[in-house]
């Protein structure tokens, strides 16, 4: 994902909004099965405040 946004979730008042980079992993996820998914958090998945 080299130069991709790959923000997952936004936060806007208390709600959290899915991104279409989310559902299209979670796509890939649910065609493939893998037995593991890991996400680096150094990747900055969470857009918005972290609080």
């Amino acid at each position: 994902m080299a130069g991709l946004d790959a923000t997952l979730a936004s936060s806007d008042k208390g709600q959290l909004n899915w991104t279409p980079q989310y559902w299209k992993l979670k796509t890939e996820v649910e065609s493939f099965k893998p037995r593991l998914v890991v996400i680096d958090p150094a990747g900055d998945v969470l857009g918005g405040d972290e609080r």
